[in-house]
């Protein structure tokens, strides 16, 4: 008994509705590029996946009517990484037919869905930001405790990344949650508009110091009070951690029912599908997806750090 017939509904909807709240988890990935595969057929763990990484532009050259250079390339390394997909996250739920009688909506199911869906986002996340480490990203931006950090320090952390990429570049700063936090209290003047006020309350701060967004995350914990060179955020144009991502269920089958939902912030697909255990009376759910992550540009992401002495 597939998923459409316990509740008179569509996979479909009840995926679409699932994923709402994968964004908040994903919001840092939309500073990176990337690349995701959902048509792809037969795609599967170990694939290698092209992402576009805008590279480096030359000078315009001044045209030559005497070469006629017109239709001569002037370079520059714009390029597609391969990235391979292999890691594939899943969670897997069982819901027993006391607990399918109680659901009468789409929404109902989602909800039973939807952190199972959030976890499996965190995964992805997790396998990008483990990237970050100084022998990947080598250059980095000092910043003082987070209680002190505000636009002006933002504003440096800007002309230090726009000195690595150069300007007229899309830049992107992500902070952990407690230099977000000090950040937003010390904000003044925001255009008052529902706009704004919509994106401060999700985590994204739009268009200060240079930054086209400033975006939160809880990936990257509070600064500890043990000694050392501690991650508090980096920013990026978006050259620096490139990902890939693919779906691909885990089970083929008539009897499963099986859809995709696309997060609308980020772009990331998950894969889920239900199938009904006539002998167990019991509904098994899984949501999954494939993904990697690799470095395209050192230069293209400035580790924010704090030493604590």
């Amino acid at each position: 008994m597939p998923a459409t017939s316990i509740i008179g509904g569509d996979l479909k909807l009840i995926a679409n509705e699932a994923i709402i709240n994968v964004g908040e988890v994903l919001l840092p990935l939309r500073a990176c590029a990337r690349t995701i595969e959902t048509e792809k057929e037969g795609i599967k763990l170990g694939d290698t996946v092209q992402v576009f990484v805008a590279g480096e532009i030359p000078e315009a050259a001044e045209y030559n009517a005497s070469t006629n250079n017109y239709g001569t390339d002037n370079g520059g390394n714009h390029a597609w990484k391969a990235v391979n997909l292999d890691k594939k996250f899943k969670q897997t739920f069982t819901l027993s037919d006391d607990q399918l009688d109680r659901i009468t909506s789409v929404a109902d199911f989602a909800e039973f869905f939807k952190p199972y869906a959030q976890k499996v986002a965190l995964k992805v996340l997790q396998n990008a930001m483990q990237l970050l480490t100084a022998q990947n990203f080598p250059n980095a931006h000092p910043v003082l405790g987070a209680a002190a950090f505000d636009k002006s320090d933002a504003g440096k952390v800007e002309t230090a990344l726009a000195k690595l990429v150069g300007v007229g570049k899309e830049l992107n700063l992500i902070l952990n949650m407690e230099y977000y936090d000090s950040l937003r209290d010390g904000l003044t003047n925001l255009p008052a508009n529902p706009t704004n006020n919509e994106v401060l309350r999700q985590g994204t701060i739009p268009g200060i110091a240079g930054f086209k967004e400033t975006l939160r995350t809880s990936i990257i914990p509070d600064v500890p009070a043990t000694a050392g060179t501690h991650l508090a955020g980096f920013a990026t144009n978006g050259t620096g951690l490139v990902i890939a991502n693919g779906v691909r269920p885990s089970l083929r089958d008539s009897n499963v029912d099986y859809s995709v939902a696309t997060d609308p912030v980020t772009g990331i697909a998950l894969a889920f599908s239900g199938f009904w255990r006539s002998e167990t009376r019991t509904y098994t759910a899984t949501v999954e997806t494939l993904t990697g992550a690799a470095v395209a540009s050192q230069k293209g992401l400035l580790r924010l750090t704090q030493t604590v002495t």
